[in-house]
């Protein structure tokens, strides 16, 4: 199946073309773990982005713009980088206000059902969100732009292998390494270790949105005083006072939200044979066969995050009053403060629905890298979603003395010390972010120490599975 892509690669070798300096120099601290390439996609909506007369479309798009790519995952940068998500059908907004214009006497026990079943499934919602990805995915061809990438395909057939070896090498042992400067069947190694790379591609879209919180607290409110209203004395009076309580815990701020699809990059037997079969005996890629064909890509799943303001404040609240933060944005010289808190919420957010897809999604899930032990400290942190307590398997890598690949297997499992999490969040302030520069340690604990954990090992969160 690979003998014309191997051919290719042995006319390169044939002409010369060896490794740079550059790629083997990192081969004394060279990590033997791989990394999943990611692409974001940014998905313009339809849904109401206003909040007491504040248009958030350029906030969000600031933040998006802003970003810090996630260093869990190697960066796979395609020219498409945005598109229009559809039209926001069964969106949080639009049950907004399609309920609050009702009055609550008006309501029924079936009203609130319904509105629950939107609120929790969002079916409707999440069925148009695969509906446009699908077809932005084959409309623009992600999948043939992802290759194109991975190869540096040019117009006339032409191509290289140096971001795929880069990685590859990257994942690599250092005997990998001096053997694929020197022969074909180091560079089949390579290539080996680089389809695997190939095949942990992934691209995600999301949907942005930006509102107000106190409309969907009171509508939360709302729904617990119908089911009160169904229930006899003294539970009823109980339950309106709890969700009075909660309606004035949560209604301060604006919230952010972000809906991910996640895709990964099909790279199964069936789509190799298809793609190596497009190289012709001069080593370059017939490029009327490559246009014609779509490299497929599959739905991981879709899944959303919330993240409000209010968690965000931190020492500005203290400086400048929650109410004068949250009330007068561009009224009395705050606009600077709080574009920079909006962004700040809302680059969390995209963190954290990222940090909910690797906990959800085992094939998503990223690995971190043992920086020290006595005690084992891992390079994640609240970024990565945790809080303390999680679970890691803390993988060792194990080489097949026949085939030379590379497995990680389990010697243990740790847990998140709650008192010892690093904070490597993005940060609002120059003084958080000098103060997250100087951390003495970065990186988080685990438990209990394992006397076989060496730094360079790798740990890898434990995903529930799903039911």
């Amino acid at each position: 199946m690979k003998k014309t892509f191997l051919f290719a690669a042995a006319l390169l070798l044939g002409a010369g073309v060896s490794l740079s300096a550059q790629e083997t120099s990192q081969s004394d601290n060279l990590p033997m773990y791989q990394r999943s390439s990611l692409h974001m996609i940014l998905l313009r909506t339809d849904e109401p982005l206003l909040a007491d007369g504040q248009d958030f479309s350029s906030l969000i798009t600031e933040a998006w713009s802003n970003y810090p790519f996630p260093d869990k995952y190697n960066q796979h940068a395609i020219p498409f980088t945005e598109a229009y998500g559809g039209a926001p059908k069964g969106s949080l907004m639009e049950i907004l206000h399609t309920f609050r214009g009702k009055k609550v006497e008006d309501w029924g026990i079936d009203d609130v059902v319904l509105l629950q079943q939107k609120l929790s499934k969002n079916k409707e919602y999440n069925d148009q969100l695969v509906a446009a990805t699908q077809g932005i995915i084959s409309d623009q061809k992600i999948g043939n732009q992802l290759m194109k990438k991975w190869f540096n395909i040019q117009p006339d057939g032409s191509w290289d292998w140096n971001l795929l070896s880069e990685r590859a090498l990257y994942n690599a042992s250092q005997s990998a390494v001096a053997e694929a400067e020197a022969t074909v069947a180091g560079i089949r190694k390579i290539m080996d270790d680089g389809e695997n790379l190939i095949a942990n591609t992934f691209v995600t879209f999301s949907k942005l949105a930006f509102y107000e919180t106190e409309p969907v607290s009171a509508l939360t409110r709302d729904l617990a005083y119908v089911v009160a209203s169904q229930v006899p004395e003294p539970a009823r009076t109980i339950a309106v006072t709890s969700a009075n309580v909660a309606y004035a815990a949560t209604k301060r701020g604006y919230t952010a939200e972000t809906t991910t699809a996640l895709y990964k990059l099909d790279w199964n037997e069936d789509v190799q044979a298809a793609f190596y079969a497009m190289f012709k005996e001069d080593g370059k890629i017939d490029m009327a066969a490559f246009d014609a064909y779509e490299f497929p890509m599959s739905l991981v799943g879709i899944d959303k995050a919330n993240s409000n303001t209010i968690d965000a404040l931190g020492g500005l609240s203290q400086a400048l009053g929650v109410d004068d933060v949250i009330k007068d944005f561009g009224g009395k010289g705050l606009a600077k403060d709080l574009s920079d808190l909006f962004q700040q919420t809302i680059i969390r957010n995209i963190d954290k629905i990222l940090a909910v897809m690797g906990k959800n999604y085992e094939v998503f899930a990223p690995v971190s890298q043992i920086i020290s032990v006595n005690p084992i400290v891992a390079d994640l942190g609240m970024k990565e979603g945790l809080k303390g307590g999680e679970k890691f398997d803390l993988l060792e890598p194990v080489v097949d003395p026949q085939t030379g690949a590379v497995e990680w297997k389990s010697i243990g499992q740790l847990s998140v010390s709650k008192g010892k999490l690093w904070d490597n969040r993005y940060a609002l302030t120059d003084d958080a972010k000098a103060a997250a520069d100087k951390a003495a340690v970065k990186g988080s604990v685990l438990t209990p120490n394992n006397k076989k954990a060496a730094v360079g090992m790798v740990v890898k969160q434990v995903v529930k599975k799903k039911k």
